[in-house]
């Protein structure tokens, strides 16, 4: 079952522009998440850098987590 959702997961593709309606955020914070991460479009066609669901969820969501507990740090809780 694990194996079946995570090749599922493999295989959605979204542009920025859609990742950015999924997870409620900028096109821009979304670029530079994926950047920052080294993630690769899947599919890179002229006009259609595609990234895989699973990829970017790994990277924008990590991302998230770097910063919430850089914060921690800071504040010291």
């Amino acid at each position: 079952m694990a194996k079946k959702i995570y090749e599922t997961e493999k295989s959605y593709k979204f542009n920025i522009s859609q990742l950015s309606e999924i997870y409620g955020m900028d096109r821009k914070t979304i670029r530079r998440r994926l950047n920052y991460a080294g993630v690769k479009p899947s599919l890179n066609a002229p006009g259609a850098k595609l990234y895989t669901l699973l990829d970017a969820s790994i990277a924008i969501m990590s991302f998230e987590k770097q910063t919430q507990e850089l914060v921690y740090r800071i504040h010291g809780r």
